[in-house]
């Protein structure tokens, strides 16, 4: 199929989306050589200006650099980890976070650090000093100024038939909301994967909104978040499926329309693309109100593109490279015949500033 590259589009989302001041962005140079062999990374500011010459590998991971990263370095043939501050400052050696053979990355100012006398987890703040002390299980980034900790939890040990691995998981514990003072702000909060944490409202009742979720906290106050989720099915409804029309899918959707393909993962230009496979998309679409068909809602962290496509998305990434599905997630709806998953189709949905918009969809060979 023909793909398109919308310029305008490109250049508009380059405008709306501007660089942030003082960031400094990673880049990456391919090495070869007897002890060290794939890329090293290094960062250039927002106007090209190398700060650091690549020299990070290992479980380094951030592809942004605000105030305070943690890399590792080979130096004559020795590792070296460490937290880095801007001025050169490392600290934190003995206390590198490691999840899933990974380093954490700044958010808002703050970095996770592994007490590895007392197996706790704790945040270094933006001058390399310890901002929230090590007393907890685990702990979320923090977004909007909150994070989720858990405190009081077993490590519980899981058993196999060979002995070269240590899979593990945490039993039990409290979970709490606090802030960036490390105040308790809720107890027992469970809230799930589809809160949106920048959506937070602080009254004496209740949210009344059905697309919201409320919490008690502990100082009689009632915290309420968006859930995605919810968000989502009550825009899929009202402003898609109950008045679906040419119109009304080009507005909610991405400049560009991903799609899969015999190539891999290609896009047309949205408009195009829409009026030429309308029918096909509402018919799809309107089978959700179709006994004989069963659809689900799953909120998905990973963006298929092809890769010219892939810095239009980086407003909507973390730190790490990652995007943030507190704030941004990718809502994605599963169709099929009862029964016959062969015949899946599915539509990706980005929340964005402006709203959801479809960005890809999986509708077999039915396309033009």
């Amino acid at each position: 199929m023909k793909q398109l590259v919308t310029i305008t589009a490109l250049l508009i989302f380059a405008i709306a989306f501007p660089q942030k001041p003082g960031t400094w962005y990673s880049f990456d140079e391919k090495v070869q050589g007897e002890s060290l062999q794939g890329s090293l990374r290094g960062f250039k500011d927002g106007i090209g200006n190398v700060k650091i010459e690549p020299k990070f590998t290992g479980f380094t991971m951030a592809t942004r650099f605000d105030d305070l990263i943690a890399v590792t370095e080979e130096t004559d043939g020795k590792w070296d980890s460490y937290y880095l501050l801007k001025d050169g400052t490392k600290f934190g050696k003995d206390s590198l976070f490691v999840f899933d053979f990974s380093f954490d990355c700044e958010s808002e100012g703050f970095i996770k650090f592994h007490d590895r006398k007392n197996d706790k987890v704790g945040m270094f703040g933006k001058n390399g000093k310890v901002a929230i002390p090590a007393v907890y299980n685990a702990m979320s980034k923090f977004k909007n100024g909150i994070a989720v900790a858990l405190a009081g939890a077993e490590k519980v040990h899981m058993k196999h038939d060979h002995s070269d691995c240590d899979h593990w998981y945490y039993d039990g514990g409290i979970y709490y909301l606090i802030n960036t003072n490390n105040e308790i702000l809720i107890e027992n909060f469970k809230p799930g994967e589809e809160i949106d944490y920048h959506s937070m409202q602080v009254s004496t009742e209740e949210s009344t909104d059905e697309t919201r979720v409320s919490f008690e906290g502990i100082d009689g106050n009632y915290y309420s978040f968006t859930n995605n989720k919810k968000l989502f099915e009550k825009f899929l409804l009202e402003e898609i499926i109950k008045n679906i029309s040419h119109n009304k899918l080009i507005e909610h959707s991405w400049p560009e329309l991903i799609h899969s393909s015999p190539e891999g993962w290609v896009s047309e230009d949205s408009r195009e693309f829409i009026n030429n496979n309308f029918d096909v998309i509402a018919e799809i679409l309107n089978s959700t109100n179709d006994k004989s068909f069963e659809y689900s809602i799953e909120v998905d962290d990973n963006i298929l593109c092809p890769d010219r496509m892939d810095s239009q998305f980086d407003h909507y990434r973390d730190n790490c490279g990652e995007l943030d599905v507190a704030r941004y997630p990718l809502m994605e709806i599963y169709i099929n015949y009862k029964g016959h998953y062969e015949t899946q189709k599915s539509f990706t949905f980005l929340k964005t500033e402006e709203g959801f918009k479809l960005l890809s969809l999986s509708l077999g060979s039915e396309l033009k």
